[in-house]
């Protein structure tokens, strides 16, 4: 029989001596994916827009609009609230009185009247309505008599209270001065302006040798130097 080969086993570690662990391999970190840059129009990509830092962009809020001051919000309607305001002058109303129970400044009311031609006219007309208004409340006031009881014992005496006359004679000039003021055609004091002029029956030769010497005088006629050098 032929002779069998040895095979050779493999040395057996010592179980005396330890083994090293070996370490694990060390992972390298994984490439973000590159980004793409956007060129001069903005490239857009698919679903939402994501910034560098991940973060999203503030939300935008429209500007609050300004409140309206009472003086715009009245005239919104121009053409109702220049009715209103002249019913109130026509009536006997002021233009001061009127801003203060509005809210409205006194100077802003007058620009506003200023700009248009037509409501400086018709706040003219009604100042001048006013005028009739006043003629008739001084018809009213001169027509009160507010009388004074005055007791003396068991005697009463009635007469006509004088402060309150004074007080009456006073509301009836500054209503008469204010028409006169605002309508004077009608309520103002008309000024007698005619003159006499006495002129004498001269002939018309003395006339024109009259203009005529005194032409020559100015140096307007030939001949005039002749008549000074004789003079």
């Amino acid at each position: 029989m032929p002779a069998r080969k040895s095979v050779p086993t493999p040395a057996q570690p010592d179980a005396k001596t330890p083994t090293k662990p070996r370490k694990p391999a060390a992972k390298t970190p994984a490439k973000a994916p590159p980004t793409k840059r956007a060129g001069k129009g903005g490239s857009k990509a698919s679903g939402n827009v994501s910034t560098s830092k991940g973060k999203k962009p503030p939300a935008t809020t429209p500007p609050a609009t300004p409140a309206l001051t009472p003086l715009q919000a009245w005239t919104q309607d121009a053409e109702a609230a220049l009715s209103e305001f002249c019913d109130h002058i026509t009536a006997g109303g002021h233009l001061a009185e009127f801003c203060r129970e509005r809210g409205f400044s006194y100077t802003s009311m007058q620009r506003w009247i200023n700009a248009d031609p037509g409501r400086t006219v018709l706040y003219a007309r009604a100042r001048e309505d006013r005028a009739d208004k006043l003629a008739d409340e001084m018809v009213a006031i001169s027509d009160e008599a507010t009388v004074a009881a005055t007791h003396d014992g068991e005697n009463v005496t009635l007469a006509l209270d004088s402060a309150a006359i004074q007080r009456n004679r006073l509301r009836v000039d500054a209503r008469k001065w204010i028409a006169a003021k605002l309508k004077p055609r009608t309520y103002g004091d008309k000024l007698d302006v005619t003159q006499n002029v006495t002129m004498n029956n001269v002939p018309d030769a003395d006339l024109t040798s009259r203009a005529l010497e005194l032409l020559r005088l100015a140096g307007a006629l030939p001949g005039a130097e002749e008549a000074n050098g004789r003079g």
